[in-house]
């Protein structure tokens, strides 16, 4: 493989990337194909940034077709303003104590057609305002 295909391929991979989050006209980002948190937290910020998001409009996540593995107590720091999570078609191996702990704001969570593997006892801990689970 010459150079200048090397190049290209690597600019179209980078590409692809870069646009797994889309802001969705019901004000919330939608990320496909996310398999790490560290992919998650970039596409977000990506998205934001190349949408003009202002945070007030951003009140909802959901991520589609992904392989996260596992989430962390940490993973939704900075989001604390989302009033919906779903997870679609998606793969977590583990949801321990405290992963959302800080969305007190959370109106609606749904996990469908996804496999998880394992939910400690306090996972959903503070959820209090969760009105559509």
């Amino acid at each position: 493989m010459g150079p200048i295909v090397k190049l290209l391929f690597l600019f179209g991979l980078t590409a692809v990337q870069s646009n797994v989050c889309k802001y969705r006209f019901w004000r919330g980002i939608s990320c496909e194909g996310i398999s790490s948190l560290d992919q998650l937290r970039k596409g977000i910020q990506e998205c934001i940034e190349k949408d003009k998001v202002a945070m007030e409009d951003f009140l909802g996540l959901e991520l589609t077709k992904s392989d996260i593995g596992f989430l962390e107590p940490n993973t939704f720091d900075g989001y604390e303003h989302l009033k919906f999570l779903k997870f679609l078609s998606s793969n977590i191996t583990n949801i321990p104590n405290g992963s959302f702990q800080h969305l007190q704001n959370l109106k609606e969570f749904g996990i469908g057609f996804s496999t998880v593997d394992n939910i400690e006892d306090k996972a959903f801990e503070r959820m209090f305002n969760v009105k559509k689970f």
